[in-house]
């Protein structure tokens, strides 16, 4: 770019992104709008000012959030063209990681973080960015279990459902990655996928490690992906798979980290929509899971059992955490019988 006295406002103006930015106002109070940005702003349309737009592939990411973060506008046919464009033309193959990701993760704390991924799917830039996010896409489900059926669908409504119960970024981002290995299962199985937890793991890490995302995301994202089918069984599972879960979780330590979690599997619970509903603007309520509540519930009570009476008894070592061990399965087994 230039800068200089000779370069008018005009000229300033005609390089910003889109119309609604391309509006000044001189010390007097007269609007200076030469590209009609006004307009836009009361047709809620997001429209970009000049060809200029495509000199910096940033500007779609932009693009897509401000759109995200304005639910209320639409972005003009002409815009969503010139973004296809610079899509095909590679330019968005250069984007820095770390921008990419800045961006992604603004975006994923608005009320509705699904329509950021929507438009890159929809200008094409999905399948640059984030193609293991993308190849969800058109993946089959067992509509008994997923009315919604399509997996890219399931995941997008899982995201909203978590930007509702209120989830950090930290869970927003586990429940975009949730289901990465559903479209690594073998198309023969489909529309089951067992062991689709496993196989998403190495895509959560390619993923991460492309964008550079910080390790609280990236940690969260991996137990997410690997245990939520466990979390959403967990009155199923036997009292010491209960407790060895419990652990792997760091639930005894990480209370925090441990909610994000079951936080994520509700959400998960809850992206199960047909799309008819969601068409209509139906939403279900919150429910009360009751795997969810009885995992919280085995969490408090094994958190009771302490080592104290049994290092008295001279327990040490491996004898010590067995006998640990041994009582949280039994805490476990009471909980599940009682009422």
């Amino acid at each position: 770019f230039h800068a200089g006295p000779e370069v008018t406002l005009e000229q300033d103006l005609l390089r910003r992104d889109l119309t609604v930015n391309a509006i000044a106002e001189d010390r007097k109070g007269k609007r200076i709008d030469p590209f009609n940005g006004v307009a836009d702003v009361h047709e809620r349309t997001f429209r970009h000012v000049s060809p200029a737009f495509s000199e910096d592939p940033v500007r779609l990411l932009r693009l897509a959030r401000f759109a995200t973060r304005f639910t209320d506008f639409s972005i003009a046919e002409q815009t969503l063209a010139l973004c296809r464009q610079l899509v095909a033309s590679g330019e968005v193959d250069a984007l820095v990681a770390e921008r990419v990701w800045r961006e992604m993760a603004r975006a994923l704390q608005y009320d509705r973080p699904s329509r950021f991924f929507r438009i890159l799917l929809q200008i094409g830039a999905l399948a640059r960015l984030l193609p293991e996010v993308d190849d969800l896409f058109g993946v089959p489900q067992r509509p008994e279990f997923h009315p919604e059926i399509d997996v890219g669908e399931h995941t997008l409504q899982v995201l909203d459902q978590c930007a509702r119960l209120n989830g950090g970024l930290e869970t927003r981002y586990a429940c975009l990655l949730h289901d990465l290995g559903k479209a690594l299962t073998p198309e023969s199985d489909w529309p089951a996928h067992r062991g689709h937890e496993l196989l998403g793991l190495p895509a959560v890490r390619a993923v991460s490690d492309r964008l550079k995302v910080p390790k609280v995301c990236r940690e969260l994202a991996l137990l997410v992906c690997e245990h939520h089918l466990k979390v959403q069984r967990a009155q199923e599972l036997r009292p010491a798979t209960v407790v060895d879960l419990i652990q792997r979780l760091d639930g005894w330590r990480r209370t925090d980290r441990f909610e994000q979690v079951l936080l994520a599997c509700l959400a998960d619970q809850m992206g199960r929509q047909p799309l008819d509903q969601l068409a209509t603007g139906q939403n279900q309520p919150v429910p009360m899971l009751p795997a969810i509540e009885f995992l919280r519930r085995a969490r408090n009570e094994t958190e009771r059992v302490s080592s104290e009476a049994l290092v008295a008894q001279g327990m040490t070592g491996i004898a010590l955490a067995d006998a640990i061990r041994r009582q949280r399965i039994d805490r476990v087994r009471s909980i599940r019988q009682s009422p």
